[in-house]
């Protein structure tokens, strides 16, 4: 029977107690061993009874929407498209200038009844199938990091437990014998 020292080579070694190490010592964010952890995403859908009603659309083309991060830049613009496009007395006109919040204009669009196309949304989180599992949380929130472009402003890393998954388990268990300080021969 071979020794462990002919079947991996020194960096395998070193890999696997530095793999064990992180393992045994990373946050697990309330998850139980083992933990593996994936990406979790959100995308917003478009649905006749979202939660979310601010999307404004005028032929197709968004004016605008709160399901991105707010921008008062945005809120103003579509303030000005309203006063140019829609007969509002002075006290509405001074009304709206006041709107200085996504809830604040939902409201006065719904009072002064602004025939704007709208549109509801939900926000739905989902594992993505992007990529696998990952056996660190470190190498998780690294990936995120490097790949960014490829996920919403709100992915994050998402602790997932190996319950019941014998094999996982029995590898993650051999994996951590490895947090050792001796050499192995």
């Amino acid at each position: 029977m071979k020794n462990i020292s002919e079947i991996l080579s020194i960096n395998d070694i070193k890999f696997l107690k530095e793999l064990a190490h992180k393992r045994k010592t990373q946050e697990k964010d309330g998850c139980a061993d083992p933990v593996y952890w994936m990406i979790q995403d959100q995308e917003n859908n478009f649905t006749d009874d979202g939660e979310y009603t601010m999307y404004f659309s005028e032929d197709g083309e968004e004016l605008y929407n709160t399901y991105n991060e707010f921008d008062r830049d945005n809120l103003e613009e579509f303030k000005n498209y309203i006063l140019e496009n829609f007969d509002l007395d002075t006290d509405d006109r001074e009304t709206l200038k006041e709107v200085d919040d996504n809830d604040s204009l939902e409201a006065f669009i719904s009072m002064y009844d602004i025939d704007v196309n709208r549109r509801s949304f939900t926000r739905e989180h989902f594992i993505t199938d992007m990529t696998g599992p990952f056996l660190t949380k470190e190498s998780c929130k690294e990936h995120l990091k490097d790949n960014y472009y490829h996920y919403s402003k709100n992915a994050r890393t998402y602790g997932m437990v190996g319950w019941r998954n014998p094999e996982f388990q029995k590898l993650m268990e051999i994996v951590e014998k490895f947090d050792i300080e001796e050499s192995i021969e």
